[in-house]
């Protein structure tokens, strides 16, 4: 959210999904931990709620991170704790509602989980409204911000690896949907983002 950076703004955030925590606390089906960590050790955001239809995942996740505003209402939860930032947690085919609670209610930012959405239909909608709004749209597509993957593209840019032909890549034990977009952003990040022409 660099755009929205300002040295004395203070952010309050709020996350939506949850899920179990446990063992898998920050991946899998809790990925929810993951913003929770990123927004507790962020100096300018507070995480003031959490919304999941699970009442267990709800209290182990208000316990977890002493959030003040939860409920398994997501209205409710949006008109209690009027959030700047919103994350959305959950599985893909609930995205759009989701997203456009968030964007309705006043949010400034959605931080929305991969993949964004099933159907373009859905993904436009999301992008028009965000923009009406004035309302940053961020998908967690976060893998072609890290040093490794910055610096194979800087070889690429600069020949020393020669010209992208191909790129492969496997997903053992995860599926296509869930791990296998980040690898379809990274294809495009290496090739400078280009549009796509097929699929």
């Amino acid at each position: 959210f660099t755009s929205m950076s300002h040295p004395k703004v203070h952010y309050t955030a709020v996350v939506i999904g949850c899920g179990p925590g446990g063992e898998h606390r920050g991946g899998w089906h809790s990925i929810g931990y993951a913003h929770g960590d990123a927004y507790r050790d962020h100096p300018r955001i507070t995480l003031t709620g959490a919304c999941d239809l699970n009442a267990e995942n709800l209290a182990r996740f208000r316990d977890h991170y002493q959030v003040p505003h939860v409920d398994t209402d997501l209205a409710t939860l949006l008109a209690a704790a009027r959030p700047d930032i919103v994350s959305v947690c959950t599985y893909a085919g609930s995205h759009r509602i989701l997203v456009e609670a968030a964007i309705r209610s006043g949010a400034k930012a959605v931080w929305c989980e991969k993949p964004f959405a099933l159907a373009m239909d859905d993904i436009r909608a999301m992008n028009a409204l965000a923009e009406t709004h004035g309302v940053k749209l961020v998908v967690n597509h976060l893998r072609r911000y890290l040093g490794i993957f910055l610096q194979v593209r800087e070889l690429l840019r600069a020949g020393a690896i020669g010209p992208l032909q191909i790129i492969l890549g496997g997903i053992e034990g995860w599926d296509q949907m869930e791990w296998g977009t980040h690898w379809l952003d990274m294809m495009r990040f290496f090739a400078g983002d280009q549009p796509v022409k097929w699929v």
